[in-house]
């Protein structure tokens, strides 16, 4: 305790001499403030430097940082697998859909066809039917003739009638009105 005592009265005293030589030299009081000038603009030198240069760079060390950890979180890897999941779920749902389509423009054309009156009536049921993957199929069967009658207008509307002909159980022929009547 001593020790500190005296390390501590002999500190004091060597500032004492500082602020005596300080107060009475000029020139070293001159040189004390070129100095202690000199020290603070080197200080807010450093500062600027580190807010201009260092810390920005931090900025983007943190966020990589941070991203880097969220990326190897189990519930990113398992979102991260959902996401492959969906894609590819996605990617099946195209296909179906690219077939569903080429599958509608051959219905389309063959129904053109029909209308226009150059397709064969005695095959139209059965690849009307067969293309479309609701349709009931059984009524293909029985089906032999499907012929168009003459447009009816009524009220600004055109009505073409149809008429069918063949065999078919009043289900069959049930499922297949129904089919229609959901049809656009």
């Amino acid at each position: 305790m001593a020790d500190a005592a005296t390390i501590f009265i002999e500190l004091r005293k060597a500032l004492n001499r500082i602020v005596y030589v300080l107060r009475n030299d000029r020139e070293v009081a001159v040189k004390a403030r070129t100095i202690l000038v000199s020290v603070l603009a080197a200080v807010g030198i450093v500062y600027a430097g580190y807010v201009l240069f260092v810390e920005p760079q931090l900025a983007i060390l943190n966020k990589k940082n941070h991203e880097y950890h969220a990326s190897n979180d189990p519930s990113s890897q398992k979102a991260y697998d959902v996401l492959v999941a969906s894609c590819q779920d996605l990617k099946n749902k195209d296909e179906e859909l690219q077939e569903e389509i080429g599958v509608l423009q051959l219905l389309n054309e063959s129904m053109k066809e029909l209308w226009r009156g150059g397709g064969d009536k005695q095959t139209f049921f059965p690849v009307v039917l067969a293309l479309h993957p609701s349709a009931p199929t059984k009524l293909a069967q029985g089906m032999v003739k499907l012929g168009q009658l003459a447009a009816v207008k009524q009220d600004n509307l055109t009505i073409f009638p149809v008429n069918i002909e063949g065999r078919a159980s009043y289900g069959v022929l049930l499922a297949y009105l129904q089919y229609l009547e959901r049809r656009p």
